[in-house]
């Protein structure tokens, strides 16, 4: 019910890649905004698949988050030409709200390098 692969997709059915900083409402009431990131593919059929941080998930403990080593990770496995990137000028505010460490932050803007 959870977590369960519901499709797969080779690399080149997935036209393109966007690597995104955005903002989003948070809390009870929606009424404080949180900068995150996310990565949304596009098939071959046009169709959309979106993911951010808490979709990726790590049994193993690490001084790392995990989201941004798998989203990096993820990012390597395809052409750079078919990868975009947006939000940029954010990624301060990302590393704010998340409280991303030093190293981290060195991810975060590997992550956002062509």
């Amino acid at each position: 019910m959870f977590n369960g692969k519901t499709n797969e997709f080779s690399s080149g059915e997935i036209m393109s890649v966007e690597v995104e900083a955005y903002q989003h409402a948070v809390g009870r009431y929606k009424t404080r905004k949180r900068w995150d990131v996310q990565m949304t593919f596009t098939t071959d059929s046009g169709k959309k698949y979106c993911f951010q941080p808490g979709e990726f998930r790590n049994n193993v403990p690490t001084d790392m988050r995990y989201w941004l080593v798998a989203m990096l990770r993820v990012k390597e496995r395809y052409d750079p030409g078919i990868i975009t990137y947006s939000g940029v000028g954010n990624l301060e505010s990302v590393v704010s709200d998340n409280e991303l460490t030093d190293a981290e932050t060195q991810i975060l803007y590997q992550l956002f390098r062509p």
